[in-house]
Parts: structure tokens; C-alpha cells; sequence
């Protein structure tokens, strides 16, 4: 079992997802770090504090996908037959991976088992306990978001998406269906993954005894760098209705329509030119100019 976790800047909330994980005491586990170009120190910080672990360091931030795929490479290398995807603001309850491999094990036949993830400032209250498919307008969306947590979300069974915040992926699955797209920077990297793993004959399952407390973005925020979330954004939903809408052309209408809108009544109309961007540059193939 490899635990990859995927951290760009905020070495501390990188140490202390690591330290998580560590104190789970689950047998041989193996600790890949993947540092996606931060500027922080991370990487020697890293280095120093587990000499055990394996830190790869990356030139420059290359999205979600490409640094998920970096530190998945590795664990295929070493043999392994589970990696624990995560981003680096996510914490665990004490038998997290445990329960997940047992699932697992018990189904065979899935490619992604995901937990049920709660805020981590509020792990009463729900942050995802996995996606579906919503009709209208077509898209992917979040199942139990900002929902008290309650016997409703303690199912186990299966499930169309799971966010990639922390995901176990299995080696049969990943010599199967491959890496993440790095044609996504970020969203809609996992939606993506997850359709070519439900393609290629495997499930996805929910797993809510696994309990992962989850912080939330603090890396991808729209605070943070909004420009480029915007732009993101829009490129990466253009991708992927591309690749599975049909017809495309009013399906994405539909989305962006309805996304501009709901955007503009916020008070975020002065970003929405920059979502148009980066879905325009997307479906004439030019490629990627993020904003500072």
C-alpha cells in the first residue's frame, strides 16, 4: 500500500496529513510525497522530517492530474498493490485505510473506493459522500454537501464519481484504465478517471465506515488565485463535455448558461470572462495560458 499525497506549498498541512496517515499503524505502509513546484521549501522540509518516505519533486506546478500521476508511477514501481491518492489538506480517522483495503477486498471487482469526507472544522457536516450524475442542467455534482451527517450517508454501495481528494485506487485499475488525463489542470480530473474506470468494467464504491476529515481547497481556493480558478474551470469543464456529452454543443450551452448565471447573481460577474476564456481556448485546442 502506497499513500501518495499530492501538496503544493503549505508544507505543514503536507506534514501534518503525512503524520495522519503514519498514525493509522497500517502495516508496510509506504509514504509518497509528491511536491507540485512549491516555493515554500517544501521539499527539503519534507525531506527532513520523513527520511523514510519517498519526496518527489516536481519542476513546476503541474496541475492535479499530472502530480497524482508522478506519485502513482511510483507506487506502481514499488510493487504495490493499493495507492491512497490525496490532497495534501485532508486528516483520517484512526482506521481509515484499514477499512478501505478490507472493502477492497471484499469487492473485488472495484477500481476506486472513496470515504465519506466531512469538513474537517465541522465533522458533523458533510463535504461529499460521493457524485452522481444530475440531469439538469447535465453535469456532475456532489452528493451530501453541507448535510448533517446522518444514517443516510452510512450506506455502502456504489457510485457513478468520487472526488479525488482522497481516493484508493487499486493496481488493477490502474494497469487497466491507466493515469489521470493531465489535460485537466484541475476539476473534472476525477469525474474524467472515473468514467474511464466505470468504462473499462470496474466500480467505484462508497465506503462511510472510512471517515477522512477534509479542509478543503486551501490550495485551489477561489481566494487564493482567482483568476486562474476561473480559467481553470472553464477549460476543464469544456474538456470534459467534449469528451462525454453528445450532442456536446447544447449540453455545454446548458452547463456555461447556467453556471454564468448563477455566477453573475453571486456578485462574480467580473470573473465570468474568464471562465468563457478558458472554455474558448479549450474547444479550439489552443493550449493552456493560465492567469497569474
Amino acid at each position: 500500500m502506497a499513500a501518495v499525497i499530492l501538496g503544493w506549498n503549505l508544507r505543514e498541512e503536507t506534514e501534518a496529513c503525512a503524520r495522519s496517515l503514519l498514525g493509522q499503524g497500517y502495516p508496510r505502509l509506504k509514504l509518497v510525497i509528491v511536491d507540485n513546484g512549491s516555493t515554500d521549501g517544501s521539499t527539503a522540509y519534507l525531506r527532513e522530517r520523513f527520511p523514510d518516505g519517498e519526496v518527489v519533486e516536481l519542476p513546476t506546478n503541474l496541475g492535479i492530474a499530472a502530480g497524482y500521476n508522478a506519485g502513482l508511477s511510483k507506487a506502481l514501481a514499488m510493487g504495490c498493490d493499493y495507492a491512497f491518492v490525496l490532497n495534501n489538506d485532508t486528516l483520517f480517522a484512526p482506521t481509515c485505510l484499514a477499512t478501505l483495503v478490507d472493502a477492497a477486498q471484499r469487492h473485488p471487482d472495484a477500481g476506486v473506493l472513496m470515504p465519506k469526507i466531512v469538513y474537517e472544522s465541522a465533522r458533523s457536516t458533510i463535504w461529499s459522500a460521493g457524485q452522481r450524475e444530475r440531469a439538469f442542467p447535465p453535469g456532475v455534482v456532489m452528493i451530501g454537501l453541507n448535510r448533517q451527517d446522518s444514517a443516510a450517508y452510512d450506506v455502502e454501495g456504489e457510485l457513478d464519481f468520487a472526488p479525488s481528494c482522497a481516493l484508493l485506487v487499486t493496481r488493477a485499475a490502474l494497469e487497466r484504465v491507466g493515469l489521470f488525463d493531465t489535460g485537466y489542470f484541475f476539476y473534472y480530473d476525477d469525474a474524467d478517471y472515473c468514467q474511464r474506470v466505470r468504462r473499462a468494467g470496474c466500480t467505484i464504491r462508497y465506503v462511510p465506515s472510512a471517515v477522512v476529515y477534509h479542509k478543503v481547497s486551501l490550495s485551489t481556493a477561489r481566494s487564493a488565485r482567482p483568476a486562474r480558478w476561473w480559467y481553470v474551470m472553464g477549460r476543464s469543464a469544456a474538456l470534459y463535455y467534449h469528451r462525454y456529452y453528445r450532442p456536446v454543443a447544447p449540453a455545454l450551452a446548458l452547463y456555461a448558461g447556467w453556471f454564468v448565471a448563477r455566477e453573475t447573481v453571486k456578485g462574480n460577474a467580473r470573473f465570468v470572462p474568464l471562465f468563457l476564456r478558458g472554455l474558448y481556448h479549450a474547444l479550439l485546442g489552443r493550449p493552456m495560458a493560465l492567469p497569474s
